[in-house]
């Protein structure tokens, strides 16, 4: 599990970070489901959102659900046509037809 702080980068330099503590519990659907689950009162899943999900917990959801753990893409590899209109642009052509 990534470390809300880090983030990796593979091969097309596509970035990810670790999904917040309310992502998490957003994905399992709210704050009364994800206490239930763990036969807990609400407040303490509310407390989580704030601080952090406690370890023991989180590598539960981990195993259970790495779906609602899974790492987040936040940038991806650079887009070929938007780079080239960039360009353009910076040179001062169009990329459209203007009429």
């Amino acid at each position: 599990m990534l470390d809300r702080k880090h983030s990796i980068a593979s091969k097309n330099q596509t970035t990810y970070r670790a999904p917040t503590a309310s992502e998490i519990i957003d994905k399992l659907g709210g704050t009364t489901k994800v206490a239930k689950m763990f036969g807990i009162r609400t407040a303490s899943v509310s407390g989580w959102r704030a601080k952090r999900i406690p370890a023991a917990r989180l590598h539960f959801l981990t195993v259970l659900h790495p779906e609602a753990v899974t790492p987040i893409a936040v940038s991806g590899p650079p887009d070929p046509e938007r780079r080239s209109a960039s360009r353009s642009h910076q040179a001062g052509l169009s990329t459209a037809d203007e009429t």
